[in-house]
């Protein structure tokens, strides 16, 4: 038979010997917060030491309880021989129990490998939809910038249309005040300007004219 005692006593030590540096470096932090260091700088140099003070901790501790799984599973085993060893008439029995728990055991086995690929699907699908969700956020700022800019043209089209009668409104009233100018220095002459043709054919194509 093996002896478990030690194991757990050791694990036991590690456990407290960490719980002790986290008190530590715990208290050190405060003494530093209370002489004036800011809690960002004394949070990061904290942090990076339980880091480097944890790591040797929990591969010793995880060490410690696989050779605890380990002894416990040798003396079932040696339970189980001297079992065996003592009444023969039992030997039928024990070893179907083992084939039923070796059977269950590979059903646990065949569930547990089901479920880590249900997982991974599951964690594809929830990446995919991380994806199409970015990918709709990126559309929909897509479509928002395509309506900014279609209604600035739209409002630049207008005004442009607006700006443009409003010069072809100014040039037209010049193009009249012009031709009555030209009309009243042709009349204030005395010209028969129906003797001339080209003279004629000029005032008859001024059709604004208030002479006409």
């Amino acid at each position: 038979m093996h002896d478990s005692i030690t194991p757990i006593s050791s694990c036991g030590q590690i456990i407290d010997l960490r719980n002790q540096i986290k008190q530590q470096l715990t208290d050190m932090k405060t003494d530093l917060q209370i002489r004036g260091l800011s809690k960002d700088m004394a949070d990061g140099p904290l942090n990076i030491s339980l880091t480097m003070a944890f790591q040797p901790l929990e591969t010793e501790m995880c060490s410690m309880k696989n050779k605890e799984i380990a002894i416990a599973r040798m003396q079932s085993f040696d339970a189980l021989l001297n079992s065996l060893h003592q009444d023969h008439e039992q030997n039928s029995s024990i070893l179907a129990v083992i084939s039923h728990t070796v059977d269950i055991c590979k059903m646990i086995q065949a569930v547990q490998s089901s479920n880590r690929i249900l997982e991974e699907k599951l964690a594809s699908v929830r990446k995919s939809r991380m994806e199409v969700r970015l990918l709709q956020q990126e559309l929909f700022k897509k479509v928002k910038i395509t309506e900014e800019r279609k209604n600035k043209l739209q409002e630049i089209e207008m005004k442009t249309q607006v700006v443009g009668k409003e010069n072809m409104d100014t040039v037209a009233n010049k193009v009249i005040i012009i031709q009555e100018i030209f009309q009243r220095c042709i009349l204030s002459t005395h010209t028969d300007w129906s003797e001339d043709p080209h003279l004629t054919r000029l005032l008859l194509k001024m059709k604004d004219s208030p002479f006409q």
